[in-house]
């Protein structure tokens, strides 16, 4: 964070160090400051749809779930990657709104995109936990690809600062309920 900050008293409309201070605040669970970074990034690039994703990330992180779906709006995924995130951020939306049909049909037809994801297998297994249904199939297949997380995988999923992150948790949540 300190070096983004010095590289941005050097170039401070440079969006690129933006968005990475963004994600890194993210990552460290600071959403409001990644909020605040992703608006600031914005006002430089306003069609920025790796900006935009942050922006809907972080208010998502904040269960800002109306201003999230509304920044959703303004992103045209032309990339099959930035649909990955805005249905991961959508399946979100829907399961902090109590929807969890809707956030599980979204996470479902993600997989079958991309089940390489191991994002998509989180929130699924937290969807299963909110309906008091067994998530260890989900939390192995998530732990399985944070297993198998190389530098290619998590170069493939650039837009995503906390793949993983979760491991720890889903881990003892695994051996608590094998242990049940």
């Amino acid at each position: 964070i300190e070096k983004f900050n010095e590289a941005l008293a050097l170039e401070p409309y440079n969006f690129q160090v933006l968005r990475a201070l963004g994600r890194t605040y993210l990552f460290q669970g600071s959403c409001q400051r990644a909020k605040e970074v992703g608006l600031q990034g914005l006002e430089l690039n306003p069609l920025s749809d790796d900006l935009i994703i942050l922006k809907a990330q972080a208010q998502a992180c904040l269960q800002e779930t109306v201003e999230a779906s509304q920044t959703l709006t303004t992103l045209e995924p032309k990339k099959s990657q930035l649909k990955i995130y805005s249905d991961l951020i959508k399946a979100q939306i829907y399961f902090l709104d109590d929807k969890l049909p809707q956030a599980e049909q979204i996470l479902e037809k993600a997989i079958v995109a991309d089940a390489r994801f191991p994002e998509f297998y989180y929130w699924l297994g937290q969807i299963k936990i909110k309906k008091k249904v067994s998530a260890v199939e989900v939390h192995q297949k998530y732990l399985q690809l944070c297993e198998a997380a190389t530098a290619d995988l998590l170069a493939r999923y650039p837009y995503e600062p906390r793949i993983c992150l979760e491991k720890k948790k889903i881990e003892s949540l695994v051996e608590k309920e094998r242990a049940e």
